[in-house]
C-alpha cells in the first residue's frame, strides 16, 4: 500500500511471524491460552484485489433493510434504565486483548481508567445510559455503529478460496450491548428457552453436542443434518426482529435502532469514494487505493489525513484574512513545530512555563493584545504603535527595550544545553573566531562554538530572531519561513569570512516559532546524537 511503501515496503514474513509471537506471548501472560494458540495459526487475508471487494459488495446487498412503518415514530412507554453494576461487570468480564474498532480503543483502556477511578466512572456511565436509551446524535450514532471490515480467505472444498468478512465493531458500542445482555440475562434466557442455546445460555454449545450424541446413541438409524445459512446477518428479516421486540422488549427498540447498521454497498468505502473529490489535494495523496481500505492496516493514515485536512483549513483561514500581517502570522505559526510548546509535557523544570510566560506566549500565538501594553500608543523609541498584535511584536524587536535581548539570550542558552546533551564541547560568546576588520579591536562575537571531542569541523552557531510582521510583510504573507530565510542570508553574508574548516549555522527562528531550515537541521542532528549517546553508540 502507499503508506507502507512510504515507510520502506510492506511487512515481510519475518515481521509477521515476530508480530504473531509477541501477541501470542501477550495473550499467554493474561491467561488467554486458547486464543494464544490460534494466533500461531492465523487465518490468511483474502487477496487484495477488486474481486475481493466485489465479493464483499455481494455479501452486503445494496438494497436497504425493510423496516416496519410504525418504527420511526415509536417511543416506549418506559425508557430502558441501565444498571451501573451491569456496566462494571461487563468491563470486568470482557475478554482481554480483543481487537478494537476503527477508533483503536480496547476494553483494557476503559477498564483501567474507569474501574480504578470511581469519579471518572460516573460521567462514563451517564453516556452509556444515553446510548442504552438510543439517545445518540446521528453523527455519533454513525461513528459508534461503524465497523472495521476485514476480508479473510475462506477455504472452499474442491474450489478456489472464498471470502469470509469479519466486522469488528466499536468497543464502546459492544460494551453497552454486553451490559444490556448481562442486565437482561434472566429475561432473555426465559424468552428464548428452549429454542436456542446462545444468548444468555451458559454452556449452550456443549448442551447441543451432548444432546446430539445422546440422540445418536439412542437411535443408530437417526440422520443428523447441519444447515448453514449463508450471509445470515445481512439477510435476516429486520421487520420480524422489531416486531418481536415491540411485543416482548419494547424498551430495547431505541438502542437496537442505533446498532442496526445499513451495510448496503460497504458505506465506509463508498463514503470515502464520495469524499475523495472534496478532500484537499494534500490529503487525497495520502489515501491508498480504495479496494485496499479495510483489507489491511494502513499505518498512521488517520493521523496524516487529519493533519493534511487541518493544514488545508488553516490555509483557507489565512487566505480569508484581509490584512497581510494576519496572513503572515498564521503562515509562520502553522509551520512544523511552531506550536510544540502547547503539547510539551512539563516532565522537567526546563520544560515548564510560569503562568505569565504561558499567557504571553498564548496571546502572541492567538494574535491577542497583551494587557501589559493596553492603552500604550507610543514606544520609548518614539515609534507609534499599531493596533492589535503588531504593537506587541514591535516591543519584541525594539532595541530600546530588553525584550529582544532576553529572547535572543534565552534561545541561545537553550541551544547551548542541547549541544552539550549531543556530546559536543560548547563555548558561549566566543571571540577570536574571525579576522579583525578595519578598526576592530576585539573582533566579532559568535553566540556558540561547538566542537566534537572526536574531531571534525567546529560548528559556529549564531542565533537570530526574525519578525515576519516587520515591514514589508508582503513576502512573509505568501511564503512560509521567508523572514527566517532572509535572516539566514544576512548572517551568512556577515560571517562569510569564517575559516573553511568551520561550519557556520545561522540559527534563525521567527517570533511565531517557525524555524529556519539550517536551525531545524541542527536540532535534528543534535537529537540523533543525543539518542545515540543514550544507547551507547557514540559513532
Amino acid at each position: 500500500m502507499q503508506a507502507e511503501q512510504a515507510r520502506g515496503g510492506a511487512p515481510s514474513d519475518e515481521d509477521d511471524e515476530a508480530r504473531r509471537m509477541r501477541r501470542c506471548l501477550a495473550l499467554c501472560r493474561v491467561g488467554e491460552l486458547s486464543r494464544a494458540a490460534r494466533v500461531l495459526d492465523p487465518a490468511h487475508m483474502a487477496p487484495d484485489s477488486e474481486a475481493t471487494l466485489q465479493v464483499l459488495r455481494d455479501l452486503h446487498p445494496e438494497a436497504p433493510s425493510v423496516l416496519p412503518d410504525w418504527l420511526p415514530d415509536f417511543h416506549p412507554d418506559d425508557a430502558f434504565q441501565l444498571d451501573p453494576d451491569a456496566v462494571r461487570r461487563a468491563l470486568e468480564g470482557a475478554s482481554r486483548l480483543l481487537a478494537g474498532g476503527l477508533s483503536g480503543m480496547i476494553y483494557e483502556l476503559y477498564r483501567d481508567i474507569l474501574l480504578e477511578h470511581p469519579a471518572t466512572f460516573l460521567p462514563f456511565f451517564a453516556v452509556c445510559s444515553h446510548m442504552a436509551r438510543g439517545e445518540v446524535p446521528p453523527r455519533a450514532q454513525a461513528a459508534l455503529s461503524s465497523c472495521r471490515l476485514l476480508a479473510l480467505a475462506k477455504a472452499v472444498p474442491d474450489g478456489p478460496d472464498g471470502v469470509r468478512p469479519i466486522a469488528i465493531a466499536e468497543v464502546f458500542q459492544r460494551l453497552v450491548s454486553r451490559s444490556i445482555a448481562l442486565q437482561m440475562r434472566d429475561a432473555f434466557q426465559q424468552f428464548f428457552s428452549p429454542l436456542q442455546f446462545a444468548v444468555s445460555t451458559p454452556g449452550g454449545c456443549e448442551s447441543i453436542i451432548a444432546g446430539i450424541r445422546a440422540l445418536l446413541d439412542a437411535d443408530p438409524e437417526l440422520l443428523v443434518m447441519q444447515v448453514d445459512l449463508a450471509n445470515a446477518f445481512n439477510e435476516v428479516d429486520r421487520t420480524a426482529i422489531f416486531e418481536e421486540l415491540r411485543a416482548h422488549f419494547p424498551a430495547l427498540i431505541p438502542f437496537t435502532l442505533t446498532t442496526d447498521v445499513d451495510t448496503g454497498g460497504l458505506p465506509f468505502q463508498a463514503a470515502l469514494r464520495a469524499a475523495r473529490d472534496v478532500l484537499p489535494a494534500s490529503a487525497r495523496q495520502l489515501l491508498p487505493p480504495f479496494h485496499q481500505l479495510g483489507l489491511q492496516a494502513v499505518p498512521d493514515v488517520q493521523e496524516r489525513l487529519m493533519r493534511a485536512i487541518e493544514m488545508e483549513r488553516a490555509e483557507a483561514l489565512r487566505e480569508s484574512l484581509g490584512d497581510s500581517a494576519g496572513r503572515a502570522r498564521l503562515l509562520s505559526q502553522t509551520a512544523p513545530g511552531a506550536g510544540a510548546f502547547l503539547t510539551a509535557v512539563p516532565l522537567m523544570q526546563s520544560l515548564r512555563f510560569t503562568h505569565e510566560c504561558f499567557r504571553t506566549a498564548l496571546r502572541t500565538r492567538l494574535g491577542l493584545l497583551h494587557p501589559a501594553i493596553a492603552g500604550v500608543r507610543r514606544c520609548e523609541c518614539g515609534e507609534e504603535l499599531q493596533e492589535g498584535v503588531l504593537a506587541g511584536q514591535h516591543l519584541m524587536r525594539c532595541g530600546r527595550g530588553g525584550e529582544r535581548t532576553l529572547t535572543h539570550d534565552g534561545i541561545r542558552d537553550v541551544v547551548f544545553v542541547i549541544l552539550r546533551e549531543a556530546g559536543l564541547s560548547v563555548r558561549r560568546e566566543a571571540r577570536g573566531i574571525f579576522p579583525l576588520r578595519g578598526d576592530e579591536t576585539e573582533g566579532r562575537v559568535m553566540d556558540l562554538v561547538a566542537a566534537n571531542p572526536r574531531g571534525g569541523p567546529r560548528l559556529l552557531v549564531d542565533v537570530t530572531v526574525a519578525d515576519p510582521l516587520q515591514a514589508p510583510v508582503t513576502a512573509a504573507a505568501v511564503e512560509r519561513g521567508h523572514a527566517a530565510r532572509a535572516a539566514e542570508a544576512v548572517k551568512t553574508a556577515k560571517y562569510s569570512d569564517h575559516s573553511p574548516d568551520d561550519s557556520l549555522i545561522p540559527a534563525a527562528i521567527e517570533t511565531f516559532g517557525c524555524l529556519g531550515g539550517q536551525f531545524d537541521s541542527l536540532l535534528c542532528m543534535c537529537a540523533q546524537r543525543a539518542a545515540a549517546l543514550r544507547v551507547g553508540d557514540e559513532s
